[in-house]
């Protein structure tokens, strides 16, 4: 046999050995190829689950949005309404000129008072007086008379 050593025969020859070294070489590539189909179908599993998640977390994501843009809306209308009614209180408020008007009226009005009230007491005062005269002057008469009885006596 070609290829064989006395020393250590094998039973193999070059053609053996190729075919051999063929077959090895074969499934060494059916090995490789089952390994690189499985990495391929994990990849797209873990891509796909990635794929998922991204999809739900701008779901999500957009979903926070709306809701946070409706709660600023809500805000914002609020806001809109304060001012609207500031804007209505404040119309109904007097202006400095019209305050003054008011004052100076007030104070018109209150010394018509003060005056009138002032009248009332000095025509009070004057029937006092007069009451007083009369009552000193019937006092004095009624003296007088009683002198001129006690005289005439």
């Amino acid at each position: 046999m070609p290829g064989e050593t006395e020393r250590f025969p094998s039973g193999y020859t070059v053609d053996t050995a190729m075919s051999l070294l063929l077959s090895k070489h074969d499934d060494l590539v059916t090995l490789l190829d089952e390994r690189m189909k499985s990495q391929e179908v994990a990849m797209s599993t873990a891509l796909t689950a990635q794929q998922l998640a991204v999809a739900a977390a701008m779901s999500s994501a957009k979903e926070a949005v709306a809701k946070a843009e409706m709660a600023n809306e809500v805000r914002f209308a609020s806001v809109n309404e304060f001012r609207s009614s500031l804007s209505d209180q404040a119309a109904t408020f007097i202006t400095r000129v019209e305050h003054d008007t008011l004052i100076g009226r007030i104070d018109r009005v209150e010394g018509r008072i003060d005056n009138a009230d002032g009248h009332g007491k000095g025509v009070n005062a004057a029937w006092a007086v007069g009451v007083a005269a009369i009552a000193g002057l019937i006092g004095i008469l009624g003296f007088a008379m009683a002198m001129f009885d006690v005289m005439s006596n």
